[in-house]
């Protein structure tokens, strides 16, 4: 659809706003809006996040808010990374940056995150058949991904930023010597080595972000830049620069680079570390990254959408579950599910009835570990694996989905908010569909009514259909016991033909 789109990202260091236009299948790059903010610089020994930090990223959302005030919300995708990933003392400003925004902040996975930058870099600067690497240094993490498509073929998340190596490795009054480069660079490259046996030889190599764009930036002023690449020689000599014997010269940095000067040592150090420990020869430096990856699967929102279905059909294939089996508890599921929606006034997430299919689909997925308590082992499985194209709310839902799909309720139908009442809903579909399948044969949707007042559910079927099922009537008995531990109270009742 045509029109104006917004992506936010909002980093451990930086907040970046991207608005763009589409006209005609093309996109036009309209406005660009980053700001400084550095939360993760910001967290005390508490793990509380100092509330003048809290203030200047408050007054930054408001700026983006304001110059997004013609954007369409459904146009606008917000997205938080490491700093928010790791500390959960940022989940009131989240609520209240959403509110100004207008729109939901998605916490999306590191490896979400790298194959979002594989994604911008691959449409800002082409794919063209050659084996392309990337890497983006942020403030808490560092991202990288490979590939020779639009979409990665592998992609990980590593926690080392310019703004969390800079608190371990260069503690602000402490001179920055070379030895501690020397340490923060080997620390960089021990933990990228173990990428080498897999990512295949590079024929191209981008790095991102503020660390390596400033890097550039140096080169060029000390005329040490070849074309657009960043080597190891010219890294060598950007250090002699630098440095005045043993120590970096703030100063020098101060007046180079103002803004960036406090974190400019630890990015150093982890561009060197990752070009060594990928035995990299030379980078070339790209302005895209996250924001573009999310601004094209925004203005190609089924791009997002084709990416979590090949997830959920490869992890079908690698556990060798019954499809068949999935898409029959699916379409129970999804049956079901606005009839109780609809009973209990629920909350709904446009994405929710794909979560839920999802789940359906992967239910049986712990079987592959034991059959005893495979839903335990289901939701470890999803915990932990990487789920290309999935936000960490929808890998919640996901996990809680199929951990509740049988036996205990992990939930407590007194004690939930409004969203949480929705994935109480979600999880009570998804047992229903389970039950009504327990004979695996393609049957139609039960002939079902349902209502009722949150938390009590009337499920009324035709009268004598029950009786023609003894284990599905013990079954539903049985369940309704489990839910009344839950506080949920389930009730059976029968309709004339």
């Amino acid at each position: 659809m045509d029109g104006d789109y917004a992506a936010i990202d909002l980093g451990s260091n930086s907040f970046y706003l991207l608005v763009v236009r589409r006209v005609h299948e093309t996109i036009h790059i309209t406005d660009r809006i980053r700001e400084t903010v550095r939360l993760a610089q910001g967290v005390d020994h508490t793990g509380r996040v100092a509330p003048g930090i809290i203030e200047q990223a408050m007054a930054c959302i408001a700026r983006f808010a304001e110059r997004l005030s013609a954007v369409p919300r459904h146009h606008i995708r917000a997205v938080g990374t490491q700093a928010f990933r790791e500390n959960k003392s940022l989940d009131d400003f989240l609520h209240q940056a959403s509110e100004v925004l207008g729109v939901p902040i998605e916490i999306i996975p590191g490896e979400e995150e790298a194959r979002l930058i594989y994604r911008g870099i691959a449409w800002r600067e082409g794919i063209h058949g050659q084996n392309m690497l990337v890497f983006d240094i942020g403030g808490g993490s560092t991202e990288l991904a490979g590939g020779t498509a639009e979409e990665p073929d592998w992609q990980d998340s590593i926690p080392m930023g310019c703004v969390s190596f800079s608190k371990r490795f260069f503690p602000p009054q402490q001179p920055i010597s070379k030895n501690r480069l020397l340490q923060a660079r080997f620390s960089a490259q021990s933990q990228v080595c173990h990428l080498c046996p897999g990512m295949g030889t590079p024929e191209v190599v981008y790095g991102a972000s503020g660390s390596v764009r400033v890097v550039r930036y140096l080169l060029e002023y000390f005329d040490l830049l070849q074309g657009n690449a960043i080597t190891s020689a010219a890294l060598d000599s950007l250090e002699k620069q630098l440095f005045q014997g043993q120590t970096m010269n703030r100063n020098k940095l101060l007046a180079l680079i103002p803004d960036r000067a406090e974190v400019f040592p630890a990015g150093l150090a982890i561009l060197r570390g990752v070009m060594d420990g990928l035995n990299l020869s030379h980078v070339q430096v790209t302005d895209a990254a996250l924001r573009e990856g999310i601004m094209v699967e925004l203005v190609r929102p089924e791009i997002a959408s084709d990416t979590r279905e090949k997830t959920i059909q490869g992890m079908q294939r690698r556990f060798s579950l019954d499809d068949r089996h999935g898409i029959r508890v699916a379409n129970t599921a999804q049956a079901l599910w606005p009839q109780i929606a609809s009973a209990w006034s629920l909350d709904q997430d446009p994405s929710d009835p794909d979560i839920l299919r999802y789940a359906a689909c992967l239910h049986e997925i712990g079987q592959a570990i034991s059959h005893v308590g495979y839903h335990k082992h289901g939701a470890y499985l999803l915990r932990h694996a990487h789920l290309a194209g999935f936000t960490e709310r929808q890998r919640h839902i996901l996990v809680m989905l199929v951990r509740n799909h049988r036996r205990r309720l992990t939930m407590n139908a007194r004690k939930l908010d409004g969203a949480q009442r929705s994935l109480l809903g979600l999880c009570i579909t998804l047992r229903l569909a389970v039950l009504l399948n327990r004979n695996r044969l393609l049957q139609p949707p039960p002939p079902w009514t349902i209502h009722g007042t949150y938390p009590t559910l009337h499920l009324d079927t035709q009268k004598g259909w029950l009786d023609q099922r003894p284990l599905l009537r013990a079954n539903l008995a049985e369940e309704a016991h489990r839910l009344h531990q839950a506080k949920v109270h389930l009730r059976l009742g029968e309709y004339a033909p």
